[in-house]
């Protein structure tokens, strides 16, 4: 394993441990294979550590006594990048948690190691260390990390839906809407209702991909799923996850311009609603988000309307309404 960084003399305590830029002695090595299901939320998978056994070859009473550690080529300790445990990117080395992490290992005192993904990995093998230390020796884990996307059986696209989204570049994650008919989809899902955990995106080869997002996905710049941070350029997540009834769309801060397709959609039963969203950003762009023009609206349904700048208007009836402006989902020319 390759990693610049290294430990400088007595630089820090963990537990009995004291960091220092000698070798340490590996008094054992344990291999260890894990697979864990990518997820958004950074839920962990547990795989199992004798404690009494790991605590006997360390000579403490307790493996509380010891520390988590990391080491390099050299057998030196790392300092911790992770919450008592360690950031790895998808080569197996040591990094800080953001865009370069794949996934951590902790040890969360219940004697089990704690293996989760950053949101936005990809499916990946490979290899990393970690273990205990104690007086200068180790107890060391050698562990081969498969990371795999869940599997969705086969699953069919029964409806296409285009959209398009126009705006400036707004500031502090700020929303627009991005509005759709809630109903069109129920249908042709077959659903009653829209929730969260339905929410999905495909890549180019038609594969599903996780939610990078709170409650959608982060895109680059050519319209490709990816993670938060500076390879991000906008994100597109559902308007409420207790109600969905439409998109918002917001934008990285450092994006000041941005033009390509993205998709997102909603799976339920196999079956896939797919919307192709044509993103414009840029500071000379006016708010517009469409799915088409219609002149007429039922007044006794639940009204969701928008102005053409994204801000929801609070009527209970059109009447009072004069131009264009986007109703339940469909941009409506009011008279």
């Amino acid at each position: 394993m390759k990693n610049s960084t290294k430990v400088m003399a007595l630089a820090a305590m963990f537990g009995g441990f004291a960091m220092s830029a000698n070798a340490l002695n590996i008094v054992k090595t344990i291999d260890l294979d894990c697979v864990h299901t990518l997820n958004t939320s950074y839920e962990a998978s547990s795989f199992a550590i004798d404690v009494a056994e790991v605590a006997n070859l360390l000579g403490c009473s307790s493996i509380d006594e010891a520390a988590v550690v990391s080491l390099d080529s050299e057998n030196q300790a790392l300092p911790q990048t992770g919450n008592n445990g360690y950031w790895f990117n998808a080569e197996g080395h040591v990094c800080n948690w953001g865009d370069e992490a794949a996934w951590f290992i902790e040890y969360h005192e219940d004697n089990a190691w704690a293996l989760g993904n950053m949101p936005n990995t990809a499916p990946v093998t490979g290899e990393c260390n970690i273990g205990f230390a104690y007086n200068e020796n180790v107890v060391l884990y050698n562990v081969t990390v498969t990371l795999e996307a869940l599997d969705y059986g086969e699953v069919k696209v029964v409806k296409e839906i285009g959209l398009e989204y126009s705006n400036k570049p707004l500031a502090d994650y700020a929303t627009a809407a991005l509005p759709f008919n809630a109903e069109e989809v129920k249908e042709a899902l077959g659903c009653d209702v829209l929730t969260l955990e339905m929410v999905i995106s495909m890549d180019e080869d038609g594969e599903i991909v996780g939610q990078t997002a709170n409650a959608g996905y982060w895109y680059g710049y050519e319209g490709q799923v990816t993670g938060w941070g500076a390879s991000a350029a906008w994100f597109i997540e559902v308007d409420d996850p207790g109600n969905i009834n439409g998109f918002v769309v917001g934008n990285f801060p450092d994006c000041e311009e941005a033009e390509a397709t993205c998709n997102i959609g909603f799976l339920y039963d196999s079956k896939i609603v797919l919307f192709n969203v044509s993103v414009t950003i840029n500071p000379d762009a006016e708010y517009g988000a469409s799915t088409g023009i219609e002149s007429l609206v039922n007044d006794n349904s639940e009204l969701k309307v928008y102005n053409l700048q994204g801000v929801r208007i609070n009527v209970k009836d059109l009447t009072s309404l004069k131009g264009i402006y986007i109703v339940n989902g469909k941009k409506m020319v009011l008279k």
